[in-house]
């Protein structure tokens, strides 16, 4: 007697059903890990969405959803700020840079600013009780718009400062710049977060004080980055072949590494990247002016 064929509709409603069943962490749910994992890989390989939403059996050959979304952001046109003049772009020490492009932007949280005349954004990657007061002293100072992550932007609103709270994921558009906030794996601090920021012509993901994570392949789908920064050390999260790893995963162009073992790291960080990145170190308040897209 020949098998009937389940209905498709009723196959994908069971697959994403049991899948969703299983992942609850009640008592009863313990003993389920084998049908999760088969759950989320007949999801991974076989659910597909319609033009509305709604779930369906893919077609033979069909990419996984992740690998689709990725292949289409790919072939969309390099999203960027407006065009502009060229930017530059000065190492203040500890992680932090300053870009000056079409606006000013301190990308971390500096020791100390020299030189600089005026800050229009400071992009907090990461926050802890230590850091309290160096960041209200240049708030006061520079009165600056803070932009961070939602918890350290409602304590900067609550004080009388202006913030913008950028969420893990979302993003945000101010003065022609696009700031995108990533997720960042970090030991030391209590509010981690890197960011893919769009401006004058440039993207530049600046992964603060984050070690290796899969997110940067991610990172390397959905933008097309010119400029990364990488903290490169024994000291630091990530060793040279971790960089090098993430630099490969993102696609950046050019290179900035901030490291405390000055000469060693950079040229073994240059010799695994070879010809895919260039690597350009800045010493302490050295400005380096960016490059501009096939230079």
């Amino acid at each position: 007697m020949p098998r009937s064929k389940i209905p498709e509709g009723e196959l994908a409603n069971f697959i994403v059903k049991t899948r969703y069943l299983s992942s609850q962490s009640t008592e009863q749910q313990k003993n389920l890990t084998l049908i999760r994992n088969m759950a989320n890989r007949m999801f991974r390989d076989h659910i597909g969405y319609t033009l509305t939403g709604e779930h369906r059996i893919k077609e033979k050959g069909e990419p996984v959803f992740a690998q689709a979304v990725a292949r289409d952001a790919r072939r969309q046109p390099r999203s960027s700020a407006p065009a502009g003049p060229k930017s530059h772009v000065r190492y203040l020490g500890e992680g932090s840079f300053l870009w000056e492009g079409s606006k000013v932007l301190v990308l971390g949280i500096p020791p100390a600013l020299k030189s600089v005349e005026k800050v229009d954004y400071l992009v907090a990657d990461r926050f802890s009780p230590a850091l309290r007061e160096p960041l209200l002293e240049l708030m006061v100072r520079y009165k600056p718009t803070l932009i961070a992550l939602p918890e350290v932007a409602a304590e900067a609103t609550l004080r009388g400062f202006k913030a913008h709270a950028v969420h893990l994921g979302g993003g945000l558009s101010l003065d022609g710049i696009t700031i995108h906030g990533v997720n960042a794996q970090s030991s030391e601090d209590l509010a981690p977060c890197s960011y893919v920021v769009e401006m004058s012509g440039t993207v530049l993901y600046h992964a603060g004080r984050s070690a290796l994570t899969h997110d940067m392949q991610v990172v390397g789908d959905l933008f097309h980055v010119d400029v990364m920064t990488v903290p490169l050390g024994l000291t630091l999260p990530m060793s040279f072949w971790a960089a090098a790893r993430a630099v490969e995963w993102v696609g950046a162009r050019w290179v900035l590494p901030w490291t405390a073992e000055e000469g060693v790291f950079p040229k073994e960080l240059q010799k695994h990247l070879g010809d895919t990145a260039r690597v350009k170190v800045l010493t302490a308040n050295e400005t380096w002016e960016v490059a501009r897209k096939g230079e």
